[in-house]
């Protein structure tokens, strides 16, 4: 056996994500273990940035500035903010149902660092809350401010028309 040797990690080169579920770890092929937990429309979830060497190693030394954005484009998001000692803490808010990824880009700093994305996680929808109308010409929007988007179609006096109600939640 021999004496015990102290392995530093390398150069900062890219950010790695990682969501309620998963855990950082370094030197395997991912870089990480676990599955996302499924989170709730509308629930903050907190989002782990990691400045990493090639090998998934944690550079303490990294202090980039990083965007969050999400593929729910009617996501919550935080502040660009610096990495203290490699690694930062984010609260995202998603809310589409849906499978959604969340994604830190470097913005400025040092050192400059390859983007990030996470895992896929599953957004359920909420408890129902109220009810949602659409008139022809209107079409669903779940995670928007409205709920909708369109216009409703002009229809003649007497004419039949087909109204869509839906039972949704708090961000439709």
């Amino acid at each position: 056996t021999s004496a015990a040797v102290t392995i530093n990690p390398g150069a900062a080169t890219k950010l790695q994500v990682l969501l309620p579920g998963e855990t950082a770890a370094p030197g395997s092929v991912s870089g990480k273990t676990g599955t996302p937990t499924a989170v709730t429309a509308g629930s903050a979830v907190s989002v782990t940035v990691n400045a990493v060497d090639a090998n998934w190693n944690l550079v303490t030394s990294a202090t980039p500035t990083v965007a969050i954005t999400s593929s729910d484009t009617n996501a919550t998001l935080p502040a660009n903010a610096a990495l203290v000692a490699g690694t930062r803490s984010f609260s995202v808010t998603l809310k589409t149902a849906g499978s959604r990824t969340v994604t830190a880009t470097y913005v400025s700093g040092s050192p400059s660092v390859t983007a990030g994305t996470s895992a896929a996680v599953t957004v359920n929808a909420g408890a129902a809350t109220k009810l949602q109308v659409l008139l022809p010409g209107e079409t669903a929007a779940p995670g928007s401010v409205s709920g909708k988007t369109g216009t409703p179609t002009t229809v003649t006096a007497g004419s039949a028309v087909t109204v869509t109600v839906n039972a949704v939640d708090a961000n439709w």
